[in-house]
């Protein structure tokens, strides 16, 4: 069951708690039954994998692609690792650790040394270890779980594709042995990685993929955090962060990002209209109007009811631009841009006969959730 699952989760408040926004406001507050949704079996799969496990250390990567939630799904994981560890150990409460590598400097892709700064700074808070090694670090780390003598869950979250290695924090985990004396004494260790990477970890882990929900689970999500928020949103409003999230493949922490923006523009409004809806933060090229034009051109449909022709999409696209002062996109573009959207199963595009024995090509949305005249950018 567990080969074939995919993965994405956000943190589950009850067990690790919820942290705040880095502007120090409200975070959004998503029940972790509703923000797991779609996630049934891919839970059920991970208890029994865990109530089965007697021998430790043991390594479960959790991996699937950016924003599908597997730091949700890792956060539920840990909680069971916390509570199989406490019986196994006579109810001895396990030490958790946390770390967000993403948030650590990676030279060359190896944060090995910040992660194991941060695992020690769970006994040692406020040290900095400066001039200490990787390996002189994990020594005192594991010098200090055995003096503890408690069982340890560590999770590694936010692991990405470009951390090429975390082998000088897991091979001592895997191997206590080779850092310290009387390796025989120590105590389980349950270690949980989440992200999009795996850190260049060998055979020795367990692996389990964790995929994108499907749309009709993401729309449930969406609407029990806006609901939760006591927020409501207009149809056009809906519509929109639907069309953002299928152009950057339905991802649940963008999903968090644009409600967010959305709701603070809002403001003590109740009702969120698509104008507070703002457009996704560019991800890679300089040219906003470029990195939306997927949403654009999404737009131009539903403001045609749902389809029209190449042409009509080329024509306005070039007014856009042109109205930004970016140069008029070429023919070839377009259909790069269209077949893009094909790609993401967000419209499709067809060939029907036209005036004079020609032809001209039509594209439709796919299954249109709504379509809203007044839609704008």
């Amino acid at each position: 069951m567990l080969e074939s699952a995919r993965e994405d989760v956000s943190p589950n408040a009850r067990s690790l708690g919820v942290p705040a926004r880095p502007d120090g406001g409200t975070p959004l507050q998503v029940h972790p039954p509703q923000q797991l949704l779609g996630r049934e079996d891919l839970l059920r799969g991970l208890s029994e994998f865990v109530a089965a496990q007697s021998e430790f250390p043991l390594v479960v990567a959790l991996e699937g692609p950016r924003g599908t939630g597997t730091s949700a799904v890792a956060r539920e994981l840990v909680d069971q690792a916390r509570r199989k560890l406490m019986q196994a150990c006579r109810d001895a409460r396990p030490v958790v650790v946390h770390v967000d590598v993403s948030s650590l400097n990676q030279p060359g892709g190896d944060p090995t040394h910040g992660v194991s700064v941060s695992l020690l700074r769970h006994f040692m808070p406020g040290e900095s270890f400066q001039g200490a090694s990787t390996s002189r670090i994990m020594w005192w780390f594991l010098r200090r779980l055995m003096v503890e003598g408690k069982p340890a869950v560590l999770w590694l979250d936010q692991v990405r594709q470009d951390v090429r290695s975390l082998s000088s924090v897991l091979g001592p985990l895997l191997n206590p042995e080779t850092l310290v004396e009387s390796a025989e004494r120590f105590p389980p260790i349950f270690i949980v990685l989440s992200g999009n990477g795996d850190g260049g970890v060998d055979g020795c882990v367990k692996r389990i993929r964790v995929s994108a929900l499907p749309v009709g689970t993401i729309r449930e999500i969406m609407e029990d955090k806006v609901r939760q928020a006591g927020k409501v949103l207009s149809e056009g409003a809906r519509t929109k962060v639907l069309d953002v999230l299928g152009t950057r493949g339905y991802s649940l922490s963008l999903m968090d990002e644009i409600l967010q923006a959305s709701f603070d523009k809002a403001g003590c409004h109740g009702i969120i209209t698509e104008d507070d809806v703002p457009m996704p933060s560019p991800r890679s090229h300089s040219r906003a109007s470029k990195q939306a034009v997927e949403l654009r051109v999404m737009e131009i449909l539903r403001k045609a009811g749902g389809n029209t022709t190449m042409g009509v999409i080329a024509k306005e696209l070039s007014r856009n631009f042109a109205t930004e002062g970016e140069p008029t996109p070429t023919m070839s573009s377009v259909r790069r841009w269209i077949t893009r959207l094909e790609d993401m199963g967000l419209v499709e595009r067809r060939v029907t006969m036209g005036g004079d024995g020609g032809t001209r090509s039509v594209v439709s949305i796919v299954e249109p959730r709504f379509v809203h005249r007044d839609f704008t950018r």
